[in-house]
């Protein structure tokens, strides 16, 4: 099992918090998402990673022409977001902390726009 720190370290080196926006019918929608993204030749580690957080999936990305596959750890649903960050934002330092604090902040006061 990794330690949070670790996670938390790793997270400040290739961690993403991200969001965007989307559109279906007359309403407006925000996605949100944390993603790790590593050269295949890591799969083990990400695999670490979910399996010492309890959540999130792995899966392997396939690049066009010659570049690399590469692996993901992501994690999508709100309450796994909420859970992560909670878990791990005390081990977060400098701008990753101030990254994760606003992307925090936007998915638990998010509330659907309508058109």
């Amino acid at each position: 099992m990794l330690s949070k720190g670790f996670i938390a370290g790793f997270i400040s080196g290739e961690g993403s918090f991200s969001q965007w926006v989307i559109s279906r019918g007359n309403k407006t929608y925000k996605v949100f998402r944390f993603c790790i993204t590593q050269h295949e030749k890591e799969l083990s580690l990400l695999h670490e990673v979910r399996d010492s957080l309890g959540y999130g999936v792995v899966r392997k990305k396939s690049s066009p022409k010659n570049n690399p596959v590469y692996i993901e750890y992501m994690i999508t649903r709100t309450r796994d977001l909420i859970k992560f960050f909670k878990e791990i934002s005390p081990f977060l330092r400098g701008t990753k902390k101030n990254q994760a604090e606003l992307w925090y902040n936007d998915l638990t006061t998010y509330k659907c726009l309508s058109k």
